[in-house]
């Protein structure tokens, strides 16, 4: 009898033995929870335990200190009133893994619960990988539900598959009571595929009283996401979501990308014109590297699109876009889209009240050097855009740099790039203070100087929204459009029907059109109403170099003034233009050309120095076509003129 009994006791202790060695997690600080577990979510795991008791003001501390690599997510951690539950490992390179076509780890109601991968909480390094390697349609590595507040994961490696696409690798869901899946901050993570590439690395739709608002994603690296076989997203907001902040992450791909279909991939898509108080700043666009570093590649004869930034917000208070960089990148494709937002567009607003770079400004490509953003297609005219906006809301772009793009290709194959482009119906602009194209000899170049002899088009800025426009204070510059046949460079553009009109104190310098095309410094074509104000421009240093001199330059061009308007032309500095033709060319030189019928129209002080005119065609230094309705006056004074023709 006493045998048996040693034999027992021997037993016991071996299994309990058995089970601490066997432990994956620890619980400490719980109400009737501590003590040793072989997972969080399974049968047996931790968090069944913690559910099990209400945890009232409790300070729980969940240690992981073994792999555990057979989570099933058959528990959700739920809501409890504990004051606040940390999850974190207690040594390097530990994995909480499993194969889920569901969330890995649900955060079900459940708030105040910190997931922090350092090692002890300490330090700043990246030391527990949460992964789920399932890429079902429902699968999640770490989704929050039902009023999952004021979480935070941090400094973790989160890996999943997932190709739902109303889903992610985080996934914020939806809630039937309570502030909605809110507050919630995921930060210096590194975000990643688990194996196959998912859908999209983080995304959120919420339920219509219960929004998702408030939730932070900073500072992490977001990478390798990018399905060679899907529509693919970094972060993808959706419906019933608002006042998110995205800041200080990196976006960007270790290995090149062979798309296999026309698929079509974003960095951070916000869709969604009933939130608002949306901030995107400081984050990078591109690279093979954290922070831009290296060049972001993919290589395809398919016909994917490719943007940086994307936003359909609401009006009712303003978002904002600031202090981006979106560049180290190099895009292959066949696409030939012609229309907006294109093939490529850095900085893309489709609906709302935005404010771009207005604090800070964001760069598209880089502020010296050529070629940064490098795009080639195979067929011809598609769209390439720094930003673009349409909106009836209201709109500030301000401070942004956009230069160092270049595109490549056959010689038959042209592009139309747009520096900004807004358009609409009445939103009201303000485009200010942005350099299009940098100090370095061609920063922009479409087409290949001497050898593409399809049609391309560069607009520094361009204008056919209505409302009221302010364009007022940019510089472009070093933009080379270097197709032949009717090809086209304009500075600065606006055709719209506006209210009011500002084209003031823009800088034009060093800009190329070779071809038999149309170079347009500055130009109006809208009927605007009130007042058109195009003054204190310079305007330097471009040339149309062509076989005949049958193109046409318009260095400052009015001709859309509606009745009884008044319009202003004055103290602009027009130098350094040189039109080139052969003789017999049948070209058309205007340095200021101005027809309507405005109430008042006046065109005075401005200086005309250097021009280099060699043609045969019609020259015209001032045209003043307007014809003044009663009672108004046209004036043309004090202008100077010194030219070399």
């Amino acid at each position: 009898m006493k045998d048996k009994r040693v034999i027992l006791i021997i037993s016991v202790w071996l299994f309990s033995i058995a089970t601490v060695v066997n432990a994956q997690v620890t619980v400490t600080g719980s109400t009737g929870a501590n003590g040793n577990y072989t997972s969080l979510t399974n049968a047996s795991g931790a968090f069944l335990a913690i559910n099990g008791t209400a945890q009232t003001g409790n300070t729980i501390v969940i240690t992981i200190t073994g792999n555990s690599t057979s989570e099933a997510g058959t528990n959700s951690l739920n809501a409890g009133t504990w004051a606040a539950l940390t999850i974190y490992p207690t040594s390097t390179g530990l994995t909480i893994s499993g194969s889920v076509n569901g969330p890995l780890i649900n955060l079900n109601g459940a708030s105040n619960i910190t997931i922090d991968g350092r090692v002890n909480s300490t330090g700043s390094t990246r030391d527990l990988t949460i992964s789920n390697t399932n890429g079902g349609a429902t699968a999640s590595t770490i989704r929050f539900i039902n009023t999952a507040a004021n979480n935070t994961v941090k400094y973790s490696n989160v890996k999943g598959s997932s190709t739902n696409a109303s889903g992610g690798v985080i996934f914020f869901s939806s809630a039937t009571t309570g502030v909605g899946n809110s507050n919630n901050t995921i930060d210096n993570c590194n975000l990643t595929n688990a194996g196959s590439r998912p859908y999209n690395i983080i995304y959120s739709s919420g339920s219509a009283s219960f929004l998702n608002s408030s939730n932070t994603i900073s500072n992490n690296n977001i990478y390798d996401f990018i399905s060679a076989g899907a529509n693919s997203f970094g972060i993808n907001i959706g419906a019933n979501s608002t006042i998110w902040n995205i800041t200080g992450n990196s976006f960007y791909e270790t290995t090149t990308i062979a798309p296999t279909g026309a698929f079509s991939y974003y960095n951070v898509y916000i869709n969604n014109t009933t939130g608002n108080n949306f901030s995107v700043t400081g984050n990078y666009i591109g690279g093979s590297a954290p922070s831009c570093s290296g060049t972001w590649i993919i290589n395809s004869a398919q016909a994917y699109i490719y943007f940086g930034i994307y936003l359909s917000v609401g009006t009712a208070t303003a978002s904002n876009i600031q202090n981006n960089k979106v560049s180290g990148i190099s895009l292959t494709t066949s696409s030939g889209v012609s229309s907006a937002p294109g093939i490529f567009t850095a900085i893309s607003i489709l609906a709302g009240t935005v404010n771009v770079g207005t604090t800070s400004g964001n760069t598209i490509g880089a502020t010296s050097g050529t070629g940064n953003i490098s795009i080639t297609t195979t067929t011809s005219l598609p769209y390439i855009a720094g930003i673009y906006a349409t909106s009836t809301g209201t709109v500030s772009i301000q401070n942004n740099n956009i230069g160092s793009i270049s595109t490549g290709g056959t010689v038959a194959i042209g592009y139309t790039f747009y520096g900004i482009n807004t358009v609409g119906t009445a939103g009201n602009f303000t485009i200010s203070g942005n350099n299009i194209g940098n100090a370095t000899v061609n920063s922009i170049a479409m087409g290949t100087s001497g050898t593409t002899t399809a049609v391309t088009t560069i607009f520094g800025i361009n204008n056919s929204a209505t409302g009221t426009i302010s364009i007022t204070g940019n510089t472009i510059q070093n933009c080379s459009s270097f197709g032949s046949g009717t090809s086209v460079f304009t500075g600065i553009i606006n055709t719209g029907i506006t209210a009011s009109l500002n084209m003031n104190s823009n800088t034009l310098a060093s800009n190329t059109l070779a071809g038999t095309g149309i170079y347009t410094g500055i130009s109006n074509t809208a009927a605007v109403t009130t007042t058109i104000n195009i003054n204190n421009n310079i305007i330097s240093s471009g040339t149309l170099s062509a076989a005949t001199a049958s193109g046409a330059v318009n260095i400052i061009n009015n001709s859309g003034a509606g009745t009884g308007s008044t319009l202003t032309i004055s103290s602009n500095s027009l130098s350094g233009i040189s039109f080139a033709g052969a003789t017999g060319g049948t070209g058309i030189f205007s340095g200021i050309y101005s027809s309507g019928t405005a109430l008042n129209s006046t065109i005075n002080s401005n200086n005309f120095n250097n021009l280099s005119l060699k043609t045969t065609g019609t020259i015209y230094l001032i045209y003043n076509q307007y014809s003044a309705p009663a009672n108004g006056s046209k004036t043309v004074q004090g202008n100077y003129i010194t030219t070399a023709c």
